[in-house]
C-alpha cells in the first residue's frame, strides 16, 4: 500500500460541504435558500467526533383566497397571504469506522449516532383587499430527535473526499411557541412520517481533511 494513499488518515480534522441543500435550492419545488456544513474531529482511527449545521431559508410562498363570490354588498374581495419559514438544524454526532477495504485505507465504511437540535421561525403576513389591512403574525418551534446513520467515505487525493450517509431519526421532544398551531415537519429531510415522529435524512458531502 502506497504512502499517498493512507495520508487522509493522518489528518484529525475536516470540514464538509453537503450537496443536498444545495440540490435542494436549485430544483425542489419550495423557494429556498440554505447551505449544510460539517466538521468531523477524528478521536482515534476508528472514531470521531461531528457537528453538522443546515441553515436558511427553508419555504417562502404566496396563498391567495377569494371571498365574495355571491355577495351583493361588498363585492368579490381576497386575502393574500406571504409565509416564510427560516432556521437552523444542529447535528452533533459520533462516528465509528466499522470496515476499512485492505486495499485502500481511505475506503471506508461506518455506523452514527446523531442528534437533530431543530428550530423554525415561521412568519404569516396577510393582505385584506377589502380593507387593505395588513395584518402579520408568527411563530416558533423547536424539535429534538435522535437516530442512527450508516455512511461510506472514500479519498480521491491528498486532502480531498467524499462521503455518503443516510440517517433516520425519531422525535423525542417537540414545542410550539403559540397554541394551536400545526406543528412543521423536518424540511431539511427527505422523508418524513405522517404524525412528523420520524424523519429520514441522506448527505452527498464533499471534505477536505487537514
Amino acid at each position: 500500500m502506497s504512502r499517498e494513499k493512507e495520508d487522509t488518515l493522518l489528518y484529525s480534522n475536516a470540514v464538509k460541504l453537503d450537496f443536498i441543500p444545495l440540490y435542494d435550492v436549485a430544483f425542489d419545488s419550495r423557494f429556498q435558500i440554505r447551505i449544510g456544513l460539517e466538521y468531523e474531529k477524528y478521536i482515534s482511527k476508528n472514531s470521531s467526533s461531528t457537528c453538522y449545521l443546515d441553515a436558511g431559508l427553508y419555504d417562502r410562498y404566496d396563498f391567495i383566497k377569494y371571498y365574495g363570490f355571491f355577495s351583493q354588498n361588498q363585492g368579490m374581495y381576497s386575502i393574500q397571504q406571504r409565509v416564510s419559514v427560516t432556521g437552523f438544524h444542529l447535528l452533533p454526532g459520533y462516528n465509528y469506522y466499522f470496515y476499512t477495504f485492505r486495499r485502500n485505507q481511505n475506503r471506508r465504511f461506518f455506523s452514527s449516532a446523531v442528534l437533530d437540535f431543530g428550530y423554525y421561525h415561521k412568519i404569516l403576513s396577510s393582505l385584506n383587499t377589502l380593507t387593505s389591512v395588513t395584518e402579520g403574525n408568527r411563530y416558533s418551534q423547536m424539535k429534538f430527535g435522535a437516530g442512527i446513520g450508516l455512511g461510506f467515505k472514500n479519498s480521491f487525493g491528498k486532502h480531498l473526499f467524499y462521503e455518503l450517509k443516510t440517517s433516520m431519526f425519531a422525535k423525542l421532544y417537540n414545542y410550539i411557541s403559540e397554541s394551536g398551531r400545526n406543528s412543521i415537519r423536518s424540511l431539511d429531510a427527505q422523508w418524513t412520517s405522517p404524525n412528523y415522529n420520524f424523519w429520514w435524512i441522506s448527505n452527498i458531502k464533499i471534505g477536505y481533511a487537514f
